[in-house]
Order: structure tokens, then C-alpha cells, then sequence
């Protein structure tokens, strides 16, 4: 295992002490940035559609950072990610921190009302939406509050030139991004989740894992839930590593993904390890890249 990172006590939250791991990134797209700056070059994001570097997805985020910050996003705003797997959720989720605003991640499977309920009480300033999940999108009236919406094929692809968003006011205690409870006792409820905590599991991840940039992550657990937004999504970008991203559930499609993008670290439930195991083809496939198939 990698040397564990130096602990040390430290209040946070007014009055909290807590462990934290020394040294370490502030804020999340501090963390990001150094990973562009150290590894330009090597393959961030594969979806169905795009494969593209650490570089290129910098120059992706710059460009829709940009394009909100036209329609008037800034520090501390809510927005609303209606997106499945793929690229696009990682470009605006990360163009969203560029100016120091909060994303709010929805499942695609939602039913409008409650889509509508969680943006309503989140006070979003806008949506990032992909029209292919229309049963989920809210009618204008349900959110009389939201002044913009943006869909995944109107994003711009890089920033005019100049483009030099503010460095956002902020620390590592702030608020980072909101994802909401299933609600199945009642309303959903937001689930804060602030820079600190995002870093330290990302650390987590990466220590206890020992994941490095030559790993591969496979992504086919929703990005909207926590485990695939931290233990997937982030962590996978939190240490320069490729993270490939599979919109649907299939069993045959992720043993191809293994073999043709040597994956070695995924984090799927059970029944998804029982469904491939099951397979009666599952030894024509070449998967020695996997060292880690963890589950929660």
C-alpha cells in the first residue's frame, strides 16, 4: 500500500474537530486543475460517443463555464444536472465548480414533479438537461423561480478568447454539491456535501485502493448517486486515471469495456457481479486489467 497520508486535527464547521488529511487540495477544482497540469495528455473521459484527455476535457469545462457565466451563474448558485452517463454530466458538473457554484445532480429515472420539487427547493438558478429524458424534465411553471435552462447539445465546446473566470471566493467548508435522498419516508431531502468531505473521500479512495493514473475506472452505476460521483467519477479524475462511462447497464457491454479499455477498478452491487458471473461466454473475455470490483 502507498505511504498514508500525514493526519491531523483540525476544527472545521465553527466548531468540529475533525481528522484531515495533510496536505491536500482546498477546493475540488483545485485538485482537477493539478491533475490537467500534471497529466495533459492521458485519456480522462470515454463515453459512447467521445474519448478525449485531460486537456481537452479543461478546454470542454472553459467552455460551458463560460456560457453559464453568460447567462449570469456565479459563486454560491444551484444548478440542476438532469444528465445520464456520459461526458457531458463530468464537463458541467466541473464547469459549475470553475465559478464556484453548486451542482445539483437528479436522477434521469425521476418523474417531473419531483424533479420539479428538488429544484424548487434548492432554489436553482438553472438546469443542464438532455431532452432524451423528457419524462423527467419540469414544466416551466412548476419552476417559476428558474431563470435559465440548458440543453446538452447547446453547450460550447471552448471558451472565447480571455475567458478568466474569477477565482471564487470561498473555502474548504463551503458547501459543494447538493444530492438529494430517495425520499421514501417522506419529501427528498438535500444531502450537503461540501470541498472537504469530497476531498478526503476522493483521498480515501485513492490510498486505501492504491489507485493511480495508470488505473481505469468503469463507470455504470449512476453518476448521480454518490457512489458514482465520489468513488467513481471524482476519484477517477481526483488521480489522473481514464474514466470510461456506460449510460445503461449491460452485461455483455461491460465485459467488452473491460477487455478493449483494461479496466481495473469498477464499483457496481452485487446483482450486476452475479448477472456477468452467470454468463455462460464469461471466460471468452480477457479481463486480468480488473484488480478491484468493489461494492457498497
Amino acid at each position: 500500500m502507498t505511504k498514508m497520508p500525514n493526519v491531523r486535527n483540525e476544527v472545521h464547521f465553527s466548531d468540529r474537530v475533525v481528522a484531515c488529511f495533510e496536505p491536500r487540495a482546498a477546493l475540488v477544482m483545485e485538485q482537477i486543475d493539478g491533475i490537467i497540469a500534471q497529466f495533459p495528455e492521458r485519456t480522462a473521459l470515454v463515453d459512447e460517443r467521445v474519448r478525449f484527455s485531460y486537456a481537452t476535457l479543461s478546454e470542454r469545462v472553459n467552455g460551458c463555464a463560460a456560457q453559464l457565466q453568460k447567462l449570469g451563474l456565479s459563486g454560491g448558485d444551484r444548478v440542476g444536472l438532469l444528465l445520464s452517463n456520459r461526458a457531458e454530466f463530468v464537463v458541467s458538473l466541473l464547469a459549475i465548480w470553475r465559478l464556484g457554484a453548486v451542482p445539483v445532480p437528479m436522477n434521469v429515472r425521476e418523474a417531473a414533479p419531483e424533479t420539479a420539487f428538488i429544484l424548487n427547493d434548492c432554489g436553482a438558478a438553472g438546469l443542464i438537461y438532455d431532452p432524451a429524458h423528457d419524462t423527467a424534465i419540469p414544466l416551466k411553471n412548476d419552476v417559476p423561480d428558474m431563470k435559465w435552462r440548458l440543453e446538452i447539445d447547446g453547450i460550447e465546446q471552448s471558451a472565447p478568447a480571455g475567458f478568466d473566470p474569477a477565482t471564487p471566493v470561498m473555502g474548504e467548508d463551503d458547501l459543494a454539491c447538493i444530492l438529494y435522498t430517495s425520499g421514501t419516508t417522506g419529501k427528498p431531502k438535500g444531502a450537503m456535501l461540501t470541498h472537504l468531505g469530497i476531498i478526503h473521500s476522493m483521498m480515501h479512495f485513492a490510498h486505501h485502493l492504491e489507485l493511480t493514473e495508470e488505473d481505469a475506472a468503469l463507470l455504470v452505476v449512476p453518476a448521480t448517486h454518490v457512489t458514482g460521483l465520489i468513488a467513481l467519477v471524482m476519484t477517477s479524475l481526483g488521480v489522473g486515471s481514464k474514466l470510461v462511462m456506460q449510460e445503461a447497464f449491460n452485461t455483455r457491454a461491460v465485459l467488452e469495456l473491460t477487455q478493449a479499455e483494461k479496466i481495473s477498478y469498477s464499483v457496481m452491487v452485487p446483482a450486476m457481479y452475479n448477472l456477468m458471473l452467470l454468463r455462460e461466454d464469461l471466460t471468452q473475455f480477457d479481463l486480468s486489467s480488473l484488480r478491484i470490483g468493489a461494492y457498497g
